[in-house]
């Protein structure tokens, strides 16, 4: 597996993109072993390519890419990866955007794919997410807009009102269209921001369906390492776990209201 690297499209100066670095951290924490490529890159080792957020895809890439699928390559998109201008995907993802929704947040509506609680029928996207139709099967659900938006004219007691199940949908969420998955939130950008695990589970759903077969599976809890290596003039592949639990501790900082506040 491989991500295509944001940060190659988009510089950043001294800072990592939030994008390669949520895809990055989401795949350590699935034991699933990948590289991070380039436009320049050859496809051909890799059996899925995952194109985070905000990949630009112009039409010599977009030849590339569609050929990679044509050989039996697996794509997992996001966000706005692989979106022109004109709604239309540079590959075949089976949809198009309508723009973007009016609601922050709105819902992954989760089916019985994607649903880990039996109670649960809702996942909460902190983010404008984009309105897709098309003839995509669905992987989750729709997406759901709450209530109404938190403004001044509209109060709810937490950051957000809950998903209207009520209301028409906003548009397809998530989709398989043949070996192209599509996730229409910047959900990797999201992940790194927020750490939300759900969001995890959406990709290991649709990361399922497009890698059937993996290399590795292992149920090492989240914070576990896996690392398969293969020594091809030693005819042998060599698996090196690693576990340690995390340990985070909060410090002092100022904040204006004193000379030392919990932050």
């Amino acid at each position: 597996m491989a991500i295509l690297s944001s940060e190659y499209f988009h510089h950043a100066g001294d800072h990592n993109s939030t994008a390669d670095a949520g895809a990055a951290q989401m795949l350590l924490e699935l034991k699933i072993p990948f590289d991070v490529i380039d436009g320049t890159s050859e496809f051909s080792p890799y059996a899925v390519i995952i194109l985070p957020d905000d990949i630009p895809v112009d039409g010599a890439l977009a030849e590339r890419l569609n050929a990679f699928v044509g050989q039996g390559g697996g794509l997992l998109l996001s966000g706005n990866s692989a979106l022109g201008a004109d709604g239309q995907f540079a590959v075949a993802a089976g949809i198009c955007s309508e723009g973007p929704v009016t609601f922050t947040p709105s819902y992954i509506g989760l089916g019985d794919e994607l649903r880990i609680f039996p109670d649960q029928n809702a996942l909460c996207c902190l983010w404008h997410g984009p309105a897709d139709r098309g003839a995509g099967r669905p992987c989750a659900g729709p997406s759901r807009a709450p209530y109404f938006n938190r403004t001044y004219a509209h109060f709810s007691s937490h950051a957000h009102a809950p998903d209207n199940t009520d209301a028409a949908p906003l548009g397809a969420a998530v989709t398989l269209s043949g070996r192209v998955g599509y996730i229409a939130y910047p959900i990797f950008g999201i992940y790194h921001n927020v750490g939300q695990p759900l969001y995890r589970h959406v990709v290991k759903a649709l990361l399922s369906r497009l890698l059937p077969k993996p290399a590795l599976s292992t149920d090492l809890p989240s914070a576990g390492r896996a690392t398969l290596t293969h020594q091809a003039e030693r005819n042998r592949h060599i698996l090196h776990l690693l576990y340690g639990p995390p340990w985070y501790a909060a410090r002092p900082c100022r904040t204006g209201r004193g000379p030392a506040s919990w932050k």
